[in-house]
């Protein structure tokens, strides 16, 4: 028998109660086991069983038969079932088993079962363990003292079928008690302690009006009802007048019909099946004459019983004629039935009463039960019983005890749900009945039951027509244990939760503790699944919290369950629910409650360590950092930056980046942390101290609750103890920190570090708290609520973690900046140009530590207004001005001439520097210095680098600049009287040294030259081996300087060929997009411009005399155009051109020819796209090109002419000077009409004189 109640099989009055008792020292879950193997055992063949004397229960008169043992370990019935026992006697318990698992003796122990259960019939022992010595082995042939193995399942199943007998003949003399015993109903021998059958008022008016309308109809419905009455009447009264008497007495027909019906419950016990059918049938014939419907109804049970258990022995028998006539029979036809292999045991004749006191005979033929519809007629028959308990009602002592109206519903609604092969009830449905098993209801196209779920669950309804609160608790915990388990079976998940409550609020509201057991605490865990409760975890599932739920109805579930567990004492749920209560309804209960539940139950349950873990995981909401108490203290003038662990060979002092393979990177050193650098990516990093530093911080708690919750403790957790710990914090038991209701509450700790963490980060994530009472616990910080997943991580929890971190370094040097440089606030004002040295005064403050590594690095404002990807979008000549600019910015403007290798504890050192404004654009304004310095670790060659960071602000003031620049080539020598110009003396030079050279060989520079400055300045040019003389600009003028540079030679220098370098290496760079014919070009023009600036050098001094510079030509100069290049490049061309003059000196009007002759011999293809010849007007005196349109030269035609290579070989242009004076004609070759796409060529210009 289960503890939470029993389910209630059809076949119940058959089956023996047997109950089991421990005897010795057993524990409990091995007793459990063993009653387990007893359970499975339980079904006895009387054909195992020996014969006994009794003709009445002998196993041979039925040998087909079983005997089932309905094993418990409780008799709570037994008072309640007292009255009972005359009308149905099954509920009494038969046998009572010891099993002893000690040496006890057996005689005592049969004595002490006498003893206390002086009512059973039958006592057995079975010994687990061996028996006692001074037992004697005859002894055992009494047969109630059994010897078990608990390993061998034979020997059991013949131990039990020898107990079985054992009953068999305790039942033979326990029936021969009933012989001369006038049976009354239990309402008739109980009164009014038997509780009668109470409808609502809506039942009970239906069944009024359906007796009413019944007696009104009577000569209708009753017309073959009584004819067959008549009919049984009359065979009876003749065979009873044989047997009694002459009387017609309706007393006796009633005792023998009484006394027939419990002959049959007797007979059903023994599992004689066929003669419990006959003693059935004879009490149903009787009964029905005298009109007693209460012992008729459940003498009908016991024909439903048998045709249920004699189906399930696939044994064959006949539907009595007494039963067609009573119940509506669903015939089937036999071609229609699958025939079935069923034991050949033909039993027909045996429907015959054994006695010749009855032999009832009717018109109406018995039916095979092969043509009948099975679950049909025993639903017909159960209705039938209700029928007539229905009629009871009215009785004051004749009427149906409300127990048994309900076991007949209970009854009935098990076997429909167990229906589910149709017409004929299968085996596996015949073993679902009889052992009480259940399993879902499905009404799907494979299994289609032979009731439908609204069927069984309107049949259900009439169990809520009782009182059933007037019932004996026991009694109704087995109704709603029944009734909810088949609305499990129905699919009503709602209905059996609000059935499995309403058994709660009747187990709750009694007083009875006999009732409770630890069974209880699965119908408890039963309950939190059907709500919902056990399967959500809103505290940290952002699913379950986002979820809708009925949270009333389950705050109510748990409260009753709570109060359950309380009446249980089953402490586990106890904690459990108080628990989910006061974490998932906070909001639900009132102070109050919350209050109650706290003292009631949190607090015990965490003396008792039935709680061992605080309920709330949003504890601890921050840790922050407040201030520090260090020795480490920063100048106002610097800033500190965290400390970077840098390894052997990963630093050089004074590095110059153009060593080995370091690259320049502008972004290494910027304000921001990026992205790729580790050491600077840490977004948790809130500080860096050393070893012995105390530092504070503030922890903020939540309490959401309405009552205080106390704190005893606070610790470091995990390993966190061992590099730091909590000092001055006083909290104890009697001396706690309250964190007020509904509340947050700060405090402040104080932190001393222990042991450096080196370059690991001390983390604090948790935090290790006692709560009222409990043991210390981790309690990770919390920072915010998630209220929806990410989109990025689909993590399913509500909290935010976060986490506090600092970096715990051994003892360090501290470098303290005396002076920064010799200018207040580190703000220089430059001419441009001009250099001047300062220096960095230090002083390492520590008295212990040495500065062992110092380095020294800078950053520009032009370097942090870069881009990180600026070089991807730039062509390879423009990339090449502006990284050099960047390389000049970093090495040279602010140059480290001298820096200390080793600063000594308590020591003053000097860093020299120097600074150079000709490497600073003027869009140079600030350039941060960082000092970079550190002690070596010990026996090792790491060091922790600290920071100083040294802002230094640059104004410029202009100096020298030059406002443009041109380049022409040479024609004609100098007379001998110009000798005396530096630059023509210089070239004239060069040709008297070198007789191959000619004067087209060289080309002119000019350079215009401004002085922005209020002072004059003294200039002087170099270019090579070249020096000019000085020159003296004024302020505010401009002057053209002309420096002579030797021409490139194409056969010499193949610029085209000659790739544009990379100041940085390692890079990815996207293809520009420029063909082979546009990069050739960009080189050539890139490397004549390099030509140029890198030698090219002009040295200014102020007139004054104090001051003194030079120019960088980069920053002014720009690209060349393709003019100039061809003026300093003698070029290859594709083709073989010849320029050529009529007269090389002409007067005033005159007509001048210009051809430029094409080589046809050269071309290898014919049909080619035609070039365009472009002339241009120079005058030679100040090398100024003329405009197509002057009044100087006129034109005969266009100056821009095509040129059809595959046909014409020359182009003429006519002239005629108007003007004197000396001028230069040139030719270039372009693809355009425009002539914007020059072609290189090796064209030289022409002079001519105009007089």
């Amino acid at each position: 028998m289960n503890s939470l109640g029993t389910y209630s099989s059809f076949v119940d009055p058959a089956k023996v109660h047997t109950l089991v008792v421990p005897i010795g020292k057993w524990e409990v879950q091995k007793f459990k086991s063993a009653v387990e193997l007893l359970k499975d055992v339980s079904e006895i063949r009387l054909l195992d069983i020996s014969a006994i004397e009794s003709l009445l229960f002998t196993p041979q008169g039925f040998p087909h038969g079983r005997i089932f043992l309905d094993i418990i370990t409780s008799a709570n019935n037994e008072a309640l079932d007292l009255f009972l026992y005359d009308f149905e006697p099954f509920r009494k318990i038969f046998i009572v088993i010891g099993l002893v698992n000690d040496e006890s003796d057996p005689s005592l122990n049969l004595e002490t079962l006498k003893e206390k259960f002086p009512a059973i019939t039958s006592q057995n022992l079975i010994y687990t363990s061996n028996l006692p010595e001074s037992f004697k082995a005859e002894e055992l042939e009494t047969g109630n003292v059994f010897r078990w193995n608990m390993d061998q399942v034979i020997q059991l199943e013949a131990i039990m079928c020898d107990i079985s007998r054992n009953f068999l003949l305790a039942l033979d003399r326990y029936y021969s008690s009933y012989k001369h015993v006038t049976l009354r109903s239990p309402g008739a021998i109980g009164g009014s302690t038997v509780l009668k059958t109470t409808l609502t008022t809506t039942a009970g008016s239906q069944v009024k009006t359906n007796i009413s309308s019944k007696s009104s109809n009577a000569s209708k419905r009753l017309s073959t009802f009584e004819k067959t009455t008549s009919n049984l009447k009359r065979s009876a009264s003749l065979q009873i007048a044989r047997s009694l008497s002459t009387s017609d007495n309706k007393a006796q027909q009633r005792s023998q019909g009484r006394q027939l019906k419990i002959l049959g419950n007797f007979q059903l016990l023994s599992g004689r099946y066929v003669d419990a059918l006959n003693s059935f049938t004879e009490a149903v014939v009787l009964l029905h004459i005298v009109r007693d419907n209460l012992w008729l109804g459940s003498a009908l049970d016991g024909i439903a019983i048998c045709f249920i258990l004699l189906s399930y022995l696939e044994v064959s028998f006949h539907v009595p004629s007494a039963i067609t006539e009573l119940c509506p029979i669903h015939k089937l036809h036999s071609d229609s039935i699958p025939s079935t292999p069923r034991n050949s045991v033909t039993v027909a004749p045996m429907l015959s009463s054994p006695r010749n006191s009855v032999n009832s005979s009717s018109s109406v033929p018995d039916l095979d039960i092969k043509n009948v519809n099975l679950p049909f007629l025993i639903k017909a028959i159960s209705d039938k019983i209700l029928h007539y308990y229905n009629l009871t009602l009215s009785q004051s002592s004749e009427y149906v005890p409300q127990t048994v109206y309900c076991d007949i519903l209970l009854k009935t609604l098990t076997f429909m749900t167990a229906c589910k092969s149709g017409p004929n009830l299968e085996s596996t449905d015949l073993k679902t009945i009889v052992h009480g098993l259940h399993s879902e209801l499905s009404e799907s196209n494979s299994e289609v039951p032979t009731f439908s779920k609204m069927e069984i669950y309107g049949f259900a309804s009439k169990l809520f027509e009782l009182q059933l609160k007037d019932m004996e608790i026991l009694v109704q915990r087995n109704i709603y244990y029944t009734l909810a388990e088949i609305y499990g079976l129905l699919g009503f998940t709602r209905k059996k939760s609000f059935v499995l409550r309403l058994l709660l609020v009747t187990l709750v509201a009694t007083a009875q503790n006999t009732i409770w057991t630890s069974d209880y605490h699965c119908l408890l865990e039963k309950m939190t699944r059907l709500y919902g409760i056990d399967r959500r975890m809103p505290e940290i599932s952002i699913d379950d919290a986002s979820k809708s739920s009925w949270l009333t109805f389950q705050k109510k579930a748990l409260q009753l369950c709570l109060t359950v567990s309380e009446r249980v004492r089953d402490y586990d749920c106890i904690s459990k629910f108080s628990l989910l209560l006061i974490t998932r309804y906070t909001h639900l209960l009132t102070r109050m409650e919350q209050e109650k539940i706290l003292n009631t139950n949190i607090l015990p349950m965490i003396e008792s360590s039935f709680i061992s873990k605080y309920w709330d995981p949003f504890l601890l909401r921050e840790v922050s950092l407040v201030r520090n108490v260090s020795n480490f203290v920063t100048n106002s003038s610097d800033s500190v930056n965290d400390n970077i662990l840098l390894k052997k060979n990963e630093f050089m002092l004074n590095s110059n980046p153009n060593d080995g393979q370091q690259v320049f990177n502008p972004f290494r050193h910027t304000r921001g942390s990026s992205v790729t650098d580790s050491t600077l990516n840490r977004p948790t990093l809130q500080g860096t101290f050393l070893v012995g530093d105390i530092v504070d911080i503030m922890c903020k708690f939540q309490n959401p609750f309405k009552f205080d919750i106390q704190v005893y403790g606070i610790k470091l957790s995990g390993n966190n103890a061992k590099y730091a710990t909590i000092i001055n914090c006083d909290l104890s038991e009697n001396n706690p920190m309250v964190l007020s209701a509904e509340s947050f509450t700060s405090t402040y700790l104080k932190i001393k570090l222990l042991k450096p963490t080196f370059e690991k980060h001390f983390t604090i994530s948790s935090l290790s708290l006692s709560i009222m009472g409990l043991k210390y616990d981790d309690f990770e910080i919390v920072l915010t609520e998630n209220k929806s997943k990410s989109t990025s991580m689909m993590i399913n929890d509500r909290r935010n973690l976060g986490d506090f971190s600092i970096k715990i370094l051994p003892e360090q040097p501290e470098l303290h900046v005396v002076k920064a440089s010799d200018m207040i606030e580190n703000k220089f004002m430059f001419l441009e140009g001009t250099k001047q040295k300062s220096s960095i005064v230090l002083k390492n403050k520590s008295l212990n530590s040495s500065v062992d590594y110092i380095s020294i690095k800078q950053i520009s404002n032009i370097e942090q207004s870069l881009k990180s990807d600026y070089w991807k979008n730039v062509l390879p000549d423009e990339l090449y001005d502006m990284e050099m600019q960047l390389e000049n910015i970093k090495e040279k403007a602010l140059k480290i001439i001298r820096c200390p290798k080793s600063i000594k504890p308590n020591e003053i050192a000097e860093v020299e520097f120097e600074i150079d404004t000709s490497y600073m654009p003027f869009e140079l304004t600030d350039i941060e210095v960082t000092i970079e310095y550190g002690q070596y670790l010990e026996n090792t060659e790491d060091v922790y680098v600290k920071q100083l960071k040294l802002p230094y602000n640059f104004t410029l003031k202009r100096s020298i600049e030059v406002t443009g620049i041109l380049i022409t080539q040479l024609k004609e020598t100098f007379p001998d009287s110009s000798l005396t110009v530096d630059w023509i003396g210089y070239i004239m030079g060069k040709l008297k040294e070198d007789k191959n050279k000619k004067i087209s060989d060289y080309a002119l520079v000019m350079i215009d030259m401004r002085n922005s400055w209020i002072d004059g300045i003294k200039l002087n040019f170099t270019f090579k081996d070249y020096c000019s003389q000085e020159y003296f600009l004024e302020g505010g003028h401009t002057t053209r300087i002309i420096v002579p540079v030797e021409r490139l030679d194409f056969n010499h220098r193949k610029f085209y060929q000659e790739p544009i370098p990379k100041i940085f290496k390692g890079r990815q760079f996207i293809q520009s997009g420029l063909s082979e014919e546009e990069i050739s070009d960009m080189r050539v023009n890139f490397w004549c411009r390099e030509y140029v600036i890198n030698n090219l050098n002009c040295l200014w001094n102020l007139s004054t005399g104090n001051l003194s510079g030079d120019v960088n030509f980069r920053q002014f100069v720009e690209k060349f155009d393709p003019k100039m290049v061809n003026s300093i490049y003698k070029g290859c061309s594709q083709f073989d051109l010849n320029l050529s003059l009529s007269e090389r000196e002409v007067n005033i009007g005159s007509n001048l020819i210009a051809t430029v002759s094409l080589n046809l011999q050269n071309i290898e293809k014919e049909d080619l796209t035609p070039l365009f010849v472009n002339f241009t007007m120079v005058d030679s005196r100040c090398n100024i090109p003329l405009p197509k349109v002057n009044n100087r030269i006129l034109y005969n035609g266009i100056l821009c002419q095509p040129l059809f290579l595959s046909t014409e070989e020359k182009v003429q242009l006519e002239m005629t000077p108007i003007e004197k004076g000396d001028y230069e004609i040139s030719v270039s070759i372009s693809e355009d009409l425009n002539g914007e796409t020059i072609i290189p060529n090796s064209l030289e210009s022409v002079s001519f004189k105009v007089n």
